[in-house]
């Protein structure tokens, strides 16, 4: 699966809580209000049942829609994440997501990926068991990475002392870490990134030398900070991903998730929301988890009771 689309633009590093951000919609209200309040699709994202319905005009009309709501198609078809029935994958029947022209591209706990004709959504919400809801994906951004970490937060002063993260499982869960191999041959990394390692997984399908080196930074920053710590590079590029790394740490006994990735539109600002409670059954499992976070906070995000005033909707 191609992630070119979760490119965006490198942001200031931060602090150590789970990013959350709210984004401007490319659409407009009237956009929204093509839905009567009684039509909308109890189990189908706005947008997601705007596509739908578009899709039954023509590829056209399609095209234009997707291109209008920032959703990414292939021919006639897009990416979705279907959330099941008690939060269990197992529930979805998955023959009938394909009996509709549908694929399922990846498995999680309580998540599927499926690729699917843009115009059986509809089909697929209300025709398939075990689907509760579907959604478009939750894609995260890489933070920016500063070098010189050692010397930034004193932690030569640890190494005098003996301390270099000795017997402590670190995991870097990233968006792709480009350069990872030559890191190893000139004794940056000391991590096996043969195919049928423990310490190098990728979710994504592409491989994980993909996408980005700010993988591969951030974990030259980890074996710099701690030399001897035993480091796992796992690469994903999004949420049903992220579900299977952490899942992954807490099997694996990883003592510290590092994720120097932000994600916009997927918490609420107190410390709920899908990628906010997998930090928190990371935490339940015992392990440290490491965000940085604060990176677009100049650019003018806000909490609080909303009034449309000039009641224009």
């Amino acid at each position: 699966m191609s992630r070119k689309n979760l490119y965006g633009r490198i942001l200031l590093s931060g602090c150590l809580v789970v990013l959350t951000a709210v984004v401007a919609l490319a659409d407009t209200p009237a956009e929204w209000s093509r839905i009567p309040e009684e039509d909308a699709h109890p189990r189908m994202s706005t947008s997601l049942q705007l596509l739908a319905m578009d899709a039954q005009v023509g590829l056209q009309r399609l095209e234009a829609t997707a291109d209008r709501l920032g959703i990414k198609l292939d021919g006639d078809s897009v990416v979705v994440i279907v959330e099941p029935v008690s939060g269990r994958a197992s529930r979805v029947d998955e023959a009938a997501v394909r009996a509709l022209g549908g694929e399922v591209e990846g498995r999680s706990e309580s998540l599927l990926r499926v690729r699917a004709p843009a115009d059986r959504l509809f089909d697929l919400a209300d025709r398939v068991s075990g689907v509760a809801f579907i959604r478009e994906p939750l894609e995260p951004r890489p933070l920016a990475v500063t070098s010189q970490g050692v010397a930034l937060a004193g932690a030569s002063d640890f190494h005098d002392a003996g301390y270099y993260g000795q017997g402590a499982k670190v995991a870097v869960i990233d968006l792709g870490f480009i350069g990872a191999q030559a890191a190893v041959d000139a004794g940056e990394l000391d991590v096996d990134l043969g195919p049928d390692s423990e310490h190098a997984i990728d979710y994504t399908g592409d491989g994980l030398e993909s996408y980005t080196n700010h993988g591969t930074s951030v974990a030259e920053i980890v074996a710099d900070m701690a030399p001897q710590a035993d480091l796992y590079l796992l690469n994903i590029s999004d949420g049903l991903d992220m579900q299977n790394a952490v899942s992954y740490c807490i099997a694996n006994g990883i003592q510290v998730i590092n994720h120097s990735v932000g994600w916009f539109n997927t918490n609420f600002y107190d410390g709920t929301g899908f990628i906010a409670g997998l930090a928190s059954t990371a935490r339940g499992g015992g392990i440290l988890w490491c965000n940085s976070a604060g990176n677009d906070g100049d650019d003018g995000h806000w909490q609080g009771d909303f009034v449309d005033v000039d009641g224009d909707g």
